[in-house]
């Protein structure tokens, strides 16, 4: 181990490693992408058991997701052969030392330059051919632009930001404090209650089956997308509260302005410093808004708000608990304990939270003193202990559930939908480009000095153990938006954690500015440009919000407001229907639904479907069709209600004819039509 490390400090000699890192990244991802796409080109994969809609089946998944992610395991040793490739050059006097220790200029140069060229793209295409109007990001990559910019002046300047900082220390934090969180509140809390109809009925539906006594992860039940304590939150909520998209949209409000808030206290308490809480809190905002075009935007989906990450967060103040106040015992179970648990609030989070914590204590053994034997041991023993704990919780919900309902929880439904996703359903292709090329580039270089600090530093293992979490959880985030290549996957989920790593280098190098000078005024210089970008952007988006709302009707909240007709898109006739269900066919304690508003129906019926769907849309494969088709077979209901292909009201819903088929195609027999209401058909058994 010693002469590894002794290697990797003689090959950085010249301090070209992090630029071999981030020239790595680049070429790394190009190639994947040249892999994976131009000899993938449009090739898609006929899935028997998929219906139309879902045929869109990216050819090489899964497995470009397993290569793009070996790149965080190639591209350090791609760096490390670029950085001795260079040590080669400038050893043999065919580049000189100073040329390569401009690194950090080319650095800026090379994104000043794809900036300009996406902006270039989006004059030509926009304004040369007319095909549509600019869209709002071009103002933010112009601002980008402007602040990159000023940064790479204030580099050749040798710009020194740590006055700035030396100044905003000086404040009256005491008086600053409860306005800034007063401003914040208000602009996270917004009085209209944004929401997306889909993805909160996605979070909503699992829980209004609950509250009508379905079983949860039961095929003949219901089940989630997401995860099983999220649901069962909404569960608790809408057990107290009127069920409705307000009262969900107000709780993932209160969701963000907690998240925010934690994140400020753990700036000031982590990193000493109260400036550097309140601009990194900013920033996190900022960032984490930068791919929507309206502020209040940022609440269309729980899945892409701090909501989703909560149990991250708990995790998140233990970790940081152990790493400033004490490595006992009671302090590691309380960590493992809270981590089995967050395992259960969201799927995906939940499996990257179990992940970053074993591989934070793999660190913190592998690091310690004493016999390796009994590190492996306690590290082994760290591993059983949460085991126990996540089976612990299985089993006692699943016995909870088995006297409750007299069946088993299907535990293979909690993970059902990832997996079909995984398999490359409905894959967008990582573009060849874009900004994730520098958030892998900082979360490498955020483990490589982890890594290099732990060995030469042992003594200093706790303070390195937070970073190391937040890091490892930012790494695993990446998987996400690696599957689901979009701008508004990446910034909500990953941004946090790219914002926390940036203010803690910066509080490492303020110390050590003499020894690091080059690294030290590149990196003042780019934060300079960032905080430029952020108040230029902050006062855009910070103004569109505010602007944008009606503070006219602060406070207007009514439960019965999910009748609306833009619940249903603006389709008044939904509506029509839902009332003459109510008046005629009241009397059916769970109407057999089969319709794409069906869960939105049944919210508004305050019912539950006698079929089990818990959404029409989350229906992704015939092979789920088949037993709800079996249940009609076997229940003979007297009526079931199926969406008519032939009014205006489907439009946009098209893609789902075939499923709709398929469904009426297993049940004709039985069945003719009795009526026909606005949107649907009415079913009586023959």
């Amino acid at each position: 181990m010693k002469y590894l490390f002794e290697k990797l400090a003689s090959i950085n000699r010249y301090g070209l490693v992090i630029p071999g890192i981030a020239l790595a990244t680049v070429v790394y991802y190009q190639f994947a992408y040249f892999v994976f796409i131009y000899t993938n080109a449009q090739a898609h994969r006929i899935v028997p058991d998929f219906f139309d809609f879902t045929q869109m089946v990216f050819l090489p998944e899964p497995y470009e997701t397993i290569g793009y992610f070996l790149g965080f395991l190639i591209i350090p040793f791609l760096g490390l052969l670029t950085a001795s490739l260079f040590n080669f050059l400038v050893d043999k006097n065919y580049i000189r030392r100073e040329f390569v220790q401009k690194w950090p200029i080319a650095l800026v140069v090379c994104a000043l330059a794809f900036l300009s060229y996406k902006i270039a793209l989006h004059l030509l295409w926009f304004d040369v051919w007319h095909e549509t109007e600019p869209p709002g990001d071009l103002k933010l990559q112009l601002m980008l632009l402007s602040s990159m910019g000023i940064g790479l002046l204030l580099y050749w300047r040798s710009f020194d930001i740590s006055r700035l900082f030396a100044w905003a220390e000086k404040l009256p934090w005491g008086k600053i404090r409860p306005i800034l969180f007063l401003f914040l509140a208000l602009l996270l809390l917004s009085p209209n209650f944004p929401f997306d109809y889909h993805h909160y009925t996605d979070q909503i539906a699992p829980a209004n089956d609950l509250l009508h006594s379905k079983q949860f992860l039961n095929r003949d039940g219901t089940y989630s997308h997401y995860g099983l304590l999220n649901t069962y939150f909404w569960y608790a909520l809408f057990s107290f509260v009127p069920i409705s998209y307000q009262a969900a949209s107000l709780a993932v409000m209160l969701a963000a302005v907690a998240w925010f808030f934690a994140w400020y206290f753990i700036f000031r308490n982590w990193l000493k410093s109260e400036a550097i809480a309140a601009l990194a809190t900013l920033v996190m905002i900022v960032f984490f808004t930068v791919p929507k075009l309206e502020f209040d935007s940022i609440y269309g989906a729980p899945s892409a708000t701090p909501f989703h990450q909560l149990g991250f967060l708990v995790v998140a103040l233990l970790w940081l608990r152990f790493a400033l106040q004490s490595q006992s015992i009671r302090t590691v179970n309380l960590i493992l304990m809270s981590t089995a648990v967050a395992a259960f609030w969201y799927v995906d989070t939940g499996l990257y939270v179990v992940a970053s914590t074993l591989g934070v204590f793999a660190f913190w053994n592998f690091f310690s003193d004493g016999p390796l034997a009994r590190r492996i041991k306690d590290f082994l023993w760290i591993a059983v202990k949460l085991v126990l704990m996540i089976c612990g919780l299985v089993a006692a919900y699943s016995v909870w559930q088995f006297f409750r309902f007299g069946a088993w929880p299907d535990w293979p439904l909690l993970y059902f939908p990832a997996l079909v996703y995984q398999s490359g359903y409905m894959m967008v292709p990582l573009p060849s480009y874009g900004f994730y090329l520098v958030f892998i580039f900082i979360f490498l270089v955020s483990l490589g000095y982890l890594l290099w600090k732990a060995y030469r530093e042992s003594e200093k293992l706790p303070e390195l153990v937070f970073p190391l979490f937040l890091t490892l959880f930012g790494v695993l985030q990446m998987l996400y938006y690696i599957t689901r290549s979009h701008t508004t996957n990446l910034a909500p989920r990953v941004s946090f954690f790219l914002v926390a790593i940036i203010a803690w280098w910066w509080t490492l190098l303020k110390n050590d500015r003499e020894t690091k000078r080059n690294i030290y005024v590149a990196f003042s210089s780019v934060l300079a440009g960032i905080l430029i970008f952020v108040a230029l952007a902050g006062a855009y988006k910070f103004r569109n919000a505010f602007s944008s709302r009606n503070y006219n009707i602060a406070g207007n909240y009514r439960s019965e407001f999910v009748g609306r007709a833009d619940v249903y898109g603006g389709n008044a006739d939904i509506l029509e229907d839902i009332a003459i269900l109510k008046s005629d066919y009241n009397s059916i304690e769970r109407p057999a639904v089969f319709h794409w508003w069906d869960s939105k129906i049944f919210i508004d019926l305050e019912k539950t479907n006698h079929l089990p769907i818990f959404l029409f849309q989350s229906i992704l494969l015939k092979s789920e069709v088949d037993p709800i088709v079996a249940k009609i077979r076997e229940d003979k209901p007297q009526y079931v209600f199926i969406a008519r292909k032939d009014v205006p009201a489907v439009y946009g819903f098209e893609v789902f004819f075939d499923k709709l088929d398929y469904f009426y195609d297993g049940i004709k027999d039985l069945y003719i039509v009795d009526r026909q209401l606005k949107t649907m058909n009415v079913l009586k058994l023959k």
